[in-house]
């Protein structure tokens, strides 16, 4: 009964004080803080009032920018299908943004190239100032309200302007017209505060958005008959002043409020609200807080009692037992009635004595097989201190076996208790630096070193870690666990010189050999420095990149087919395969040449059958290349004009009829031949008429493009393929000048021309319908042109 009155008394005595005093000085926290809450809210409020408006600005940004993802950019819109591609995508951004009114496309000189506005030309992209675009690639650029020209009284909006580049140039920007219907529906979310008033002006003082149900007022001046707030935040200082409190009236009443400037967009988002709805909750709050406190003491009287009765008691008995314990009598139960909790601990605590005797037999079996374990693991254990000799506290008879000794005592006898009398005295230095390094660091690490018995030498690979432990008072000490590594010694050494032996081979080769990771994206080996300076002039890039054919500056035709021919190999699990590229080698301090290099690619497979790692090796061929080069050139040329041969001409316009898609591409075949050439021959003779071969050939080449395709067919029959050429008009021009030059030197020609598709979409094709008008030509008085009529022949 002693416990139980002194655990009332304590219970009443610390319970009813404090809670008390925990209850005043809640109250008069609450009381103090609530304004600076109060405070915070609205600060709270205006920072995530303009946090939505800034994430929906740039959201908005972020789909003008997806509007041309899928089309290419300005400086390539060089078909009717380009624009009307963008203009489809402005559509289906309008309709899916009902938000955005309007939007503009333009160049560089600020012509409008694609639009979609129904306001247009009254409403114009022009009334918004770019020039901070043209600053760099991330600039952007918001516009103050604009209220005219509008489709209906209420209609106000903003211009937003992102700029266009391709690299670092300049191509143009993407203009939009955006409705503020969204950021107004903003302003009408609920606040905290019934009084809640939200209000964003721009650098003018125009309103952008407001929670006022009055929809009348366009400047924040249209408040001042009912708020001094324009005086208060003024757009010039706001932009001074980037954020703050204000009190201000409104309607008569004080209020407080806090606005924050958005300088990327020059707005001021405000939010405010009446003061008296500060300190009406705190008010309104102490009635409940006596209440509350009145119905505590009402509970803490009935609970006191029945604390003392269900506690009490059976605590007593629990001490009672626990002192039979101390004197050391294991046989007392404690008895306690019911199915209360402390008749569960009191069960529990005699269960607990019931097998302390069995728990110890348990805890000496245990011993005995730690005993049987560290005498049987493949591995010596060992426990030392770490002072300078390292004194063994423990050693298992496995690591006196490990160091060439039959009993534990030969080894402290021979050692001198001596952990460091085991290893070889050329490696204790090292042995000593690694636990030294280990102690300041993560106590723990691993070393390796030679030991020397009558048996041999060995050489031990050790694991240890260090702990402080006061069991022998001894503190810190090392725990060690060593295995032979005699073998794995012995293996590393001919590992060692099997490397070498590769590395003498390497540097007998010419070749340049590597190992990329396709997984690691990395080169895994590479030959020495001095074979890749031989062969390209300079050492191996540090930037280098197979996979993005990023190795030596590699010829961009090239570059494309390297890269498609090594994502082919990884693809289908190709073993070996072989390409020929150009890459740049180094001559002279600042200058390069390119040469042909073959690349000779092994793949290498993982255990799921996937190319993990390709092997190559790159060898030099630029003079087998351009010799084979040079002979492919002789065999395709006409020796006479130089132009291509019917051979060569033929396979060129194959290659690029083959690559032509007819609903994308229109190319045009002329065929030209001399008239009257026989007669040249035979009154004038061969080498003159050679030289107006020559000289037809120079005409030719002077008027199309150095780009087009020319060849002499046989005789005196020229051809040339105009690629990709759709102005009819100008080609006419072109060959009434063609004809003009010939007959100022006294060479009549006859012409046909045919077009591809439309008069074919084979070479041969092609070439039946232009000779066909040439013959008409020839037939209807020569010296002349003649497309062919629409329709294949």
């Amino acid at each position: 009964m002693r416990f139980t009155r002194r655990l009332q008394t304590i219970i009443f005595s610390f319970s009813l004080i404090p809670i008390l005093l925990v209850i005043l000085i809640a109250m008069i926290s609450f009381i103090i803080r609530f304004d600076p809450f109060v405070r915070e809210t609205v600060a709270y409020d205006a920072d995530l009032y303009a946090s939505k408006i800034q994430t929906y600005i740039a959201n908005e940004f972020v789909q003008m920018h997806a509007i041309l993802e899928s089309s290419t950019f300005l400086s390539r819109f060089e078909s009717r299908q380009a624009y009307s591609s963008l203009q489809e995508n402005l559509l289906y951004y309008t309709e899916v943004h009902p938000d955005t009114k309007a939007l503009y496309v333009e160049d560089n000189e600020r012509t409008i190239l694609v639009y979609h506005d129904p306001l247009y030309p009254a409403r114009s992209s022009h009334m918004l100032d770019i020039t901070s675009l043209r600053k760099g690639p991330t600039q952007k650029l918001v516009s103050p309200v604009i209220t005219s020209p509008a489709e209906s009284a209420e209609d106000v909006y903003i211009m937003m302007g992102m700029p266009l580049y391709e690299g670092e140039e300049f191509e143009g920007s993407i203009i939009s017209v955006l409705d503020l219907s969204y950021l107004r529906e903003l302003a009408h979310d609920a606040g905290m505060f019934e009084s809640t008033f939200r209000l964003v002006i721009d650098s003018h003082g125009s309103i952008i958005a407001t929670n006022m149900a009055d929809k009348g007022y366009w400047s924040i001046q249209d408040f001042d008959n009912i708020s001094d707030l324009s005086d208060k935040i003024e757009p010039s200082y706001t932009m001074e002043n980037k954020r703050g409190t204000i009190e201000y009236s409104f309607n008569g009443e004080r209020s407080l409020g806090q606005y924050q400037y958005i300088p990327e967009l020059g707005w001021t988002v405000f939010t405010g609200i009446a003061t008296n709805e500060i300190y009406l909750p705190v008010l309104e709050s102490i009635p409940l807080f006596l209440f509350f406190t009145l119905l505590f003491l009402i509970a803490l009287i009935f609970s006191l009692q029945f604390i003392s009765n269900q506690i009490g008691h059976p605590i007593q008995k629990l001490i009672n037992g626990i002192e039979h314990i101390r004197n050391h009598d294991y046989f007392h139960h404690i008895e306690l009635e019911g199915n209360s909790e402390f008749s569960s601990i009191a069960d529990s605590f005699n269960l607990l004595i019931d097998h302390v005797a069995k728990d110890t037999q348990q805890l000496r079996r245990l011993n005995n097989e730690l005993d049987m374990l560290t005498t049987h693991i493949p591995g010596g254990l060992f426990k030392t201190t770490l002072d300078q000799a390292m004194t063994f506290l423990f050693v298992s008879d496995p690591f006196v076996s490990l160091t060439g000794y039959e009993k534990r005592e030969s080894l402290i006898s021979v050692t001198g208790n001596s952990f460091m009398e085991t290893v070889h005295p050329d490696d204790r230095p090292m042995v000593r630096q690694i636990i030294q390094h280990a102690l300041l660091n993560k106590r723990e690490g691993n070393f390796e070193y030679q030991t020397s018995s009558d048996s041999g030498f060995k050489w031990i690979s050790c694991s240890f870690k260090i702990h402080e432990d006061t069991s022998d008072g001894v503190n810190p000490v090392l725990y060690g666990m060593a295995v032979d590594a005699t073998a794995m010694h012995e293996a590393f050494v001919q590992l060692r010189s099997s490397d070498e032996r590769y590395r003498i081979l390497l540097e007998q080769t010419d070749e340049v050999i590597f190992e990329w990771s396709v997984l690691q994206n990395r080169f895994l080996f590479i030959s020495r420095e001095r074979n890749w300076i031989r062969m390209f002039g300079r050492g191996f890039p540090n930037h280098a990149n197979l996979s993005l054919g990023d190795l030596y500056d590699m010829h961009p035709d090239d570059k494309v087919r390297f890269i498609a021919t090594l994502k082919t190999v990884i693809r289908e699990k190709i073993r070996g395969t072989k390409i020929e590229v150009r890459l740049s080698k180094a001559v002279e301090e600042e200058k390069h040449i390119y040469i042909w290099t073959r690349f000779l690619l092994t793949s290498m497979f993982d255990n799921q059958n996937q190319v993990a790692r390709i092997a190559g090796r790159i060898q030099d061929i630029h003079e087998e290349k351009i010799e084979a080069l040079r002979l492919i050139g002789l065999s395709q040329t006409d020796p006479l004009t130089s132009l291509m041969n019917r051979r060569g001409f033929e396979a060129s316009v194959v290659r690029i009829l083959d690559l032509a898609e007819p609903h994308t591409n229109q190319h045009v075949l002329v065929m030209l031949d001399a008239d009257n050439f026989k007669q040249v021959n035979d009154t004038l003779g061969h080498l003159h008429g050679d030289q107006v071969l020559k000289s037809i050939a120079l005409h030719v080449k002077q008027v199309f493009r150095n780009t087009d395709i020319f060849g002499r067919l046989g005789g005196d029959e020229f051809a040339v393929c105009l690629i990709n050429f759709t102005d009819m008009e100008r080609l006419e021009v072109k060959i009434n000048v063609l004809i003009d030059n010939l007959r100022k030197d006294n060479l009549p020609c006859s012409i046909g021309i045919a077009k591809y598709p439309q008069d074919g979409e084979t070479f041969t094709e092609l070439y039946t319908s232009a000779d066909h008008a040439l013959y008409v030509v020839k037939n209807g008085g020569k010296n002349g042109y003649s497309f062919a009529k629409r329709g294949r022949c």
